[in-house]
């Protein structure tokens, strides 16, 4: 569970035979009761627990007597006690450049929020100009439908007034086979004519949207540095006792200052998952009554 770690309990003294493991799973729990090898493994995880949480407890105490001592050393005849400046040099040009990365990080934010207005106003303006173009269309269309209406009417006056035609069967049958027209194939629907004013809003709109896109990316690269450079800042000190903890479940020592990959490195480490393994499947034995976590088999001492 720990190869190779400082709590490194070394190898397994027991057989361990899965298909005897796989018998005992399918067993009834009474039967498993009576065998009682969950209340070993309960008294066993027990007695680790307890020599974790001595680590625990022994690496607190060692790191509040460190604290107490760096606290004496800073304040032994300085005559200001407590109220001395935990800060002992401070980089002014770390505090220089974290103090503009805060100003231009402002500046954009900003304009960035002038650009969102623009937007939506650029929304507004074009929502009324819709509304302008489908009443435009509105007229466009009655009018047309008038004349449509009023074309058939004037065809039908003036057919009365041409005389009847005779003419021979022969030359009859020339004139259907020259009025029949040649087939051609059909016209495309014609090009919707986009409104000029309405290209010019979307052109605008557009040209708000890749500004607004320029900008958002500047900002996290310079937020992350300023992050770092306030991290270092608060921690220029004379010593790092203080900015110490312990885990809560390894008992190992870990820095506030160490970065996101190392934090997460101890997390994935074998020592924290394994600690956890054992404090977990410790909780779900006594849940379960055994052990001496609410009856059967409990261990005494």
């Amino acid at each position: 569970l720990f190869t190779n770690t400082k709590s490194d309990i070394g190898p397994n003294p027991y057989r361990v035979d899965d298909h005897a493991r796989e018998e005992f799973a399918s067993l009834p729990e009474h039967e498993k009761r009576r065998l009682g090898y969950e209340d070993m493994l309960a008294r066993k995880l027990q007695d680790l627990v307890r020599q974790c949480d001595r680590t625990v407890a022994r690496n607190k105490e060692k790191l509040r007597r460190e604290v107490a001592q760096a606290m004496k050393q800073r304040t032994s005849g300085s005559g200001k006690g407590n109220r001395e400046d935990l800060i002992v040099t401070v980089n002014e040009e770390m505090l220089e450049k974290c103090a503009s990365n805060v100003a231009q990080a402002t500046l954009i934010e900003e304009e960035m929020a002038s650009l969102v207005d623009k937007l939506e106003g650029l929304n507004d303006d074009e929502n009324k100009l819709l509304k302008v173009l489908a009443e435009e269309k509105s007229i466009e269309d009655k009018k047309q439908e008038e004349k449509d209406n009023a074309a058939p009417t004037n065809n039908e006056e003036e057919k009365p007034t041409e005389p009847p035609k005779k003419k021979k069967k022969k030359s009859k049958e020339k004139d259907k086979a020259k009025d029949v027209p040649p087939e051609e194939p059909p016209e495309p629907p014609p090009t919707r004519i986009v409104d000029p004013r309405l290209l010019e809003l979307e052109k605008s709109k557009l040209t708000v949207l890749l500004q607004l896109q320029s900008l958002s990316l500047q900002l996290p690269p310079l937020r992350d540095n300023t992050d770092n450079l306030l991290r270092q800042l608060q921690y220029l000190r004379s010593d790092t006792s203080t900015d110490k903890v312990v885990c809560e479940v390894s008992g190992n020592f870990m820095s506030s200052r160490d970065a996101d990959e190392r934090i997460a490195a101890h997390y994935a480490g074998k020592q924290y998952v394994g600690w956890k393994l054992v404090r977990d499947k410790l909780k779900e034995l006594q849940k379960n009554g055994h052990g001496g976590g609410g009856g059967g088999g409990g261990m005494g001492g």
